[in-house]
């Protein structure tokens, strides 16, 4: 089935219109027909000006007023009458708690891509993920720490021929991330000390931290879209090439039956609704085990900018039940996409020599450019001026950009 034979003539209201995904899910419902609307408490970001998008509204900060960002989505819904919430960013959380608590204000036909905020909340933690994940297969050995003690405890159970992780229960985009692998005993006695007298800042009960076995292997990443515990929608990446140890910037699709086995099972288990991406690491023996899960979107969406029937699961007509023969939709493999501008600074950055250089001209060649498209010109140039606001918010906050880019959406498990 092509674009043209689609004609979903839905109205969509897309949050976290800041995000590649959310631009690149404008542009997949557009071309299906649908009317896209954006949510955006940011003054200035990336889809803002697209010619996919019918209508911008502003919304209060998710984090800094959820009652107030509650308000605004159903005013927009009975203003723009539409039939399809679908969040794209941490602002999921507050769009769950919202439809769940407010849920009379909004319309009566129209609906949310979201699962309850308490699941939404155990899949975020990376511990209360970790317990969950067992129930569908192995995982890394991990404990939570919320003091110092609990720290210095890990620290001498652990040893230099495994190496660990430190990272925050809530977390993203592995901002804080400390990473201590396998070395010398020398080496390892060196870099125990220096984190004992510079440990991680806050670790307490209401900011723990996990502390994860290090795992060499493959890593690999999915993307998926489940209904009521039903994966309609899959695919399996790896990133070429990344912005320091967080958020890739080229991607490459491949296929790996495990990784989506264990991710239908794991779908199935939970009952889970809504959009759900998870970090996989793959063994030399061929065992995978899930570093951590984002109930949200990530840049697999992109690898479905070529296939019609994406949108068509997004707006419900596809139905959960699969009555009408959908098999599971998933792009093929070999596909690459990337964030050439990000290629053009984090990824540079990241040559190290005359093979990296390669593999650099390789990607940056092959990939399709996921913000630049001829006929939706706008959102590459205004990336400039969302750069410049993010830039400045770091540093007046003192953090890095990526951080800087969610300051106003992020959500650490407050209930």
């Amino acid at each position: 089935m092509s674009t043209s034979d689609l004609n979903l003539q839905k109205r969509i209201l897309i949050t976290g219109g800041r995000a590649p995904a959310a631009l690149e899910l404008a542009r997949q419902f557009r071309k299906s027909g649908c009317l896209v609307f954006l949510a955006e408490s940011l003054p200035v970001y990336l889809s803002r000006r697209s010619s996919a998008v019918s209508g911008a509204f502003s919304v209060r900060a998710p984090n800094q007023d959820p009652d107030g960002f509650a308000e605004d989505l159903a005013r927009i819904a009975h203003e723009a009458s539409i039939d399809v919430i679908l969040p794209t960013c941490e602002e999921v959380f507050f769009v769950a708690r919202a439809w769940k608590t407010f849920r009379a204000l909004f319309p009566a036909g129209c609906e949310a891509w979201v699962d309850d905020p308490e699941k939404l909340r155990l899949l975020h933690s990376k511990w209360d993920f970790n317990l969950v994940a067992q129930q569908t297969g192995p995982v890394p050995c991990t404990r939570v720490l919320t003091s110092m003690s609990e720290l210095r405890e890990a620290v001498r159970s652990a040893n230099a021929k495994e190496g660990f992780v430190l990272k925050p229960v809530f977390s993203r985009f592995a901002a804080k991330t400390m990473i201590v692998p396998k070395t010398s005993q020398i080496e390892w006695e060196n870099r125990i000390a220096t984190l004992l007298q510079d440990p991680p800042s806050p670790l307490n009960s209401q900011n723990p931290w996990v502390f994860q076995r290090f795992l060499t292997g493959s890593e690999y990443c999915s993307y998926g879209v489940a209904r009521e515990g039903k994966l309609l929608a899959h695919v399996t990446y790896f990133n070429r090439f990344r912005a320091g140890r967080g958020a890739g910037i080229a991607f490459e699709v491949i296929h790996h039956a495990a990784i989506e086995d264990w991710v239908t099972r794991f779908v199935a288990d939970q009952e889970f609704t809504g959009q759900i991406a998870f970090d996989f690491i793959e063994s030399e023996d061929g065992t995978i085990r899930p570093l951590e899960c984002n109930p949200r979107a990530t840049s697999g969406v992109h690898f479905f900018d070529c296939e019609p029937l994406f949108a068509s699961v997004l707006a419900g007509v596809v139905s959960s039940d699969r009555t009408s023969g959908a098999t599971l939709l998933s792009p093929p493999t070999g596909r690459l996409r990337m964030l050439a501008l990000a290629m053009l600074t984090y990824g540079v950055g990241s040559v190290r020599g005359l093979r990296s250089l390669r593999e650099w001209f390789h990607v940056f060649s092959r990939s399709g450019e996921v913000i630049f498209k001829r006929d939706d010109f706008r959102p590459f140039f205004d990336q400039f001026s969302v750069l410049l606001l993010f830039w400045r918010h770091s540093r007046r906050n003192r953090v890095s950009l990526l951080e800087a880019s969610t300051y106003d959406i992020e959500w650490d498990g407050v209930r």
